[in-house]
């Protein structure tokens, strides 16, 4: 039999009947069969009467005596019934190891009249309507059940569809065709469900009910036969295993950690952290990081991440042993370098595992980590500052602090040169390379000046300088000036121009007394000129050397600073003020500030973060902002700014300023008109917390926590933030309502679907 594609999947038609006394009178009677007549006669003088009945086993009887019209011809007697018959297959559990089913539903005309046939597919209540979107279903007709096999091509023709689609009507049909008496036909079915990639919606458990309906018609007769397969989806899929897992101790009783967030075929909904075997997790979360606060210091943890989906199953980490041992504590020496920098050294600390840096401290506050034993601090002159430095390993533990070191730079007023007042008791410079003998007179030793003006000590960033000394200069004031700072060990002062043969240039070392002095120290022999008969800053003398005594002692001389008028070069800056941090997100954060003065003009900004001793970014001219998008999500950071002039001067550095990024949301659902993302309650907070959700900045809802936070970024919402245009990196911040820092934030992106639709896509 091949029948040809009639008519759609059809309605069901209701059986014609006729009430009363003649239709228990046909029941009882049997199925009388009648003489012939004409129509005009058997409609005037009979009564047709039909009785149906649906059998036990899913079949429809129709029965009639007298005369029916058909479509051509007539009936006198007979039956009308079908059955039918769903094989075995198809009732069947969707999971990894069963993604397809073939199966057939026969149907058969047991009557004794032939009689045309229509299929119709519904869907019982309680289906999943997801589900029934989700399994795909091929359906065409056969002469034999035995003919619908898994290696049975589907033909060109067949229905295809999902069950939801063919049960809609959408899909025609072309199971139709007639029956003979006795004869049947087979309803080949072959179902199909991607299981690694489950839509939003479906859940493990989930049935579809599909309900097949056979319906025999002659003429304006018909009866229908019903048979139902249940078909149920099961996740037995496990995640993904978390990646990635790392730790970093936060504090001597928390240690942080963090990995890369797993897939599953249906969603991850939960993370569990077991910690040195457990078998009950210490912790759950939705999140990619969880910070256990219940540690111990200089004890060994052994971490194990398990991403769980919403079926129960479960993928885990490989262990992460975490070190809680810390390093020793470091010795901290700070010294004041120059009038506008501080210089620290500190001694190597060990560890169990080894020492990566070292975290140094201004007057109680982060400044950066280095992994070298020294580092420089810019700082305002005149300035007193208290440094700490901790040592760190890789585990992030830290040592306990060092002793403080306490330093007072020089103080600055109009100009950046000084004037060297001697305030020792011996006054003395380096004659040995003189070639006198110790207290021998010396007359007449002429130095190279000119006849007038001052004479200076001008100190310079070369570390090479020169001087020229003339305690007896006839005429002006006797002036030693400072100018700038030296960057190494000392500044080599050189004594220049004294006409005598063989006379070598004698070295002085300036270093810090640690009181806000300097001394200057004797590099040579110790052998002096006694200047001691010229008063401090004047000479009445000639510019000649006369009667001066060679004598020991008093190598190291001790200076003070106080301004004075000569010299080039100018002011530092001052420092920028008012350094604040806005806009934070997981990956980025915009510093800005008050602008510094100089007394000629600032040219630019460098911008410093603590986990580098290198300027991260510098701007130039009037510009007070910058935008450092360069950082991890859930971390913390110091910022400072310096000022910088033309002539290379630098500024101390601004009050620093600390931010911690914003945790990563999740996203937990994405189809093709919505996004969900996801976040844990604030750390402390009440689970009716009440959270801002803002989109482009724009704060486009206010979410009530209760247990689990979660928001529909729908396209409503991104036109609701001015979104009408497909774009990408558009921030979504989630944070406590009535506060300004980001808890979480993610970029999503914007998709236009047609003119008037815009829908999110989650990046990242």
């Amino acid at each position: 039999m091949s029948p040809a594609p009639r008519s759609p999947w059809r309605p069901l038609r209701s059986v014609r009947s006729v009430r009363g006394a003649a239709h228990n009178n046909a029941c009882t009677a049997g199925h009388r069969t009648l003489g012939h007549r004409t129509l005009a006669t058997a409609l005037a003088a009979a009564v047709v009467v039909l009785a149906a009945a649906l059998a036990p086993s899913g079949s429809s009887l129709a029965a009639w005596n007298g005369r029916a019209m058909v479509d051509a011809g007539m009936i006198t007697a007979g039956t009308l019934t079908d059955t039918e018959a769903v094989s075995a297959p198809l009732t069947s559990t969707y999971d990894s190891g069963n993604t397809t089913t073939t199966g057939s539903v026969l149907v058969s005309n047991t009557g004794d009249v032939a009689a045309s046939y229509s299929t119709l597919l519904t869907l019982s209540a309680g289906s999943s309507a997801a589900l029934a979107d989700a399994i795909t279903v091929a359906a065409w007709p056969s002469a034999a059940a035995s003919n619908c096999t898994v290696a049975a091509p589907v033909p060109a023709g067949a229905a295809t569809g999902t069950w939801a689609s063919i049960s809609s009507g959408s899909v025609t049909s072309p199971v139709t065709g007639t029956l003979a008496a006795g004869a049947s036909v087979a309803l080949c079915l072959r179902t199909a469900m991607n299981v690694a990639a489950v839509p939003v919606g479906i859940s493990s458990g989930d049935t579809v009910t599909p309900i097949i309906t056979t319906t025999l018609t002659v003429g304006g007769w018909s009866t229908f036969a019903s048979a139902s397969l249940t078909q149920t989806f099961r996740d037995d899929i496990a995640p993904t295993t978390p990646g990635g897992l790392s730790s970093s101790n936060v504090s001597p009783s928390a240690t942080k950690l963090t990995w890369t967030a797993s897939t599953d075929n249906v969603g991850v909904v939960a993370y569990d952290v077991y910690r040195s075997g457990t078998t009950t997790p210490i912790g759950t979360t939705t999140s990619t990081s969880f910070t256990d606060t219940t540690v111990a210091a200089n004890t060994t943890y052994t971490y194990t991440v398990q991403a769980r989906d919403a079926a129960g199953n479960t993928a885990s980490s490989a262990g992460l042993p975490v070190d809680r041992t810390a390093p020793s504590v470091p010795t901290l020496t700070a010294t004041a370098a120059t009038p506008t920098s501080v210089a620290l050294s500190w001694s190597a600390a060990t560890d169990n595992v080894g020492v990566t840096g070292y975290d140094l401290y201004r007057d109680g506050v982060f400044w950066q980590t280095v992994s070298s034993l020294s580092a420089t601090d810019t700082v305002a002159a005149g300035s007193t500052h208290a440094y700490t430095v901790r040592a760190r390993d890789a585990a992030g533990n830290t040592s306990a602090s060092s002793a403080a070191s306490t330093v007072t730079t020089v103080p600055v007023t109009q100009t950046n040169w000084y004037q060297v007042t001697n305030v020792g008791t011996g006054q003395c410079i380096d004659a040995s390379g003189w070639g006198a003998a110790q207290g021998t007179a010396l007359t007449h030793q002429a130095c190279d000046i000119p006849a007038t003006g001052n004479q200076t000590w001008r100190f310079t960033t070369s570390d090479s300088s020169y001087f020229i000394v003339s305690p007896g200069y006839a005429a002006g004031t006797l002036v030693w000036d400072v100018n700038g700072a030296g960057t190494g060990d000392g500044v080599q002062v050189f004594l220049w121009g004294l006409k005598s043969s063989g006379i070598a240039n004698q070295q002085w070392q300036l270093v810090p007394a640690g009181n806000g002095q300097f001394q200057i120290v004797s590099r040579n022999s110790g052998l002096c000129l006694d200047a001691g008969g010229y008063a401090n800053g004047t000479a009445s003398n000639s510019n000649t050397m006369r009667q001066l005594t060679c004598v020991t002692g008093n190598t190291n001389q001790l200076f003070t600073f106080t301004a004075a008028s000569a010299g080039t070069g100018g002011m530092p800056p001052t420092a920028p003020a008012t350094l604040t941090a806005s806009g934070t997100t997981s990956s980025a954060t915009t510093l800005t500030w008050t602008a510094a003065t100089d007394d000629v003009a600032v040219t630019g900004y460098q911008i410093y973060r603590s986990d580098s001793s290198a300027p991260i970014g510098t701007v130039t001219g009037s510009t007070l902002t910058f935008t450092d998008s360069t950082l991890t999500a859930d971390t913390t950071y110091t910022y400072s700014v310096v000022a910088l002039d033309a002539a290379g001067n630098v500024s101390p550095r601004s009050v620093s300023v600390t931010v911690t990024t914003a945790s990563v949301l999740m996203c937990t659902q994405q189809d093709a008109s919505n996004a969900v993302v996801a976040w844990t309650n604030a750390p402390g907070a009440p689970t009716s917390t009440m959270y801002d959700v803002l989109v482009n900045g724009v704060v486009v809802s206010t979410v009530d926590y209760y247990n689990t936070g979660g928001f529909d970024i729908t396209s409503k919402i991104l036109s609701k933030a001015g979104i009408s245009q497909p774009a990408s990196g558009i921030p979504v911040i989630v944070r406590v309502q009535g506060q300004s820092t980001p808890l979480f934030s993610r970029a999503i992106g914007a998709q236009a679907l047609s003119k008037n639709k815009v829908v999110p896509l989650c990046q990242g």
